[in-house]
């Protein structure tokens, strides 16, 4: 994004739309390595701020199932998982010792799992 906006501002019309519309591996490369490490980076902040929320997740639902209240429903911990908050969610079953039992929400969560392993896998083979 800034790569462009500074085409835009510096040049003419005409070599701005050429610039702007160039592939990422035409980029010089330190400009390349700054988006891609900021890429990198939201990633990971995502990735941590989903499994946090994993984590919490389990912890409120186990606290609402002793209150006796209404409960989070399985499918959003487990969209949740699907988001990328899997790790967070193992974690608040293992530390709350919530859901331990539910054979059916264990199998969901190893579902997740091993699609996210063959996504892994899948990029890691071709890229």
């Amino acid at each position: 994004m800034h790569l462009v906006l500074n085409v835009i501002v510096d040049k003419q019309p005409r070599e701005a739309c050429k610039q702007a519309t160039r592939r990422l591996s035409d980029c010089p490369k330190d400009e390349y390595e700054r988006l891609n490490t900021s890429l990198e980076g939201l990633i990971l902040t995502c990735l941590l701020v989903i499994n946090v929320a994993g984590l919490v997740v389990m912890y409120v639902d186990k606290r609402m199932a002793r209150l006796a209240v209404s409960r989070i429903p399985e499918r959003w911990i487990l969209s949740i998982c699907l988001l990328g908050g899997t790790l967070g969610v193992i974690l608040g079953m293992f530390v709350f010792h919530h859901k331990n039992k539910k054979r059916n929400f264990q199998l969901g969560v190893l579902t997740v799992v091993a699609f996210h392993v063959t996504i892994l896998v899948s990029l890691v083979l071709n890229h």
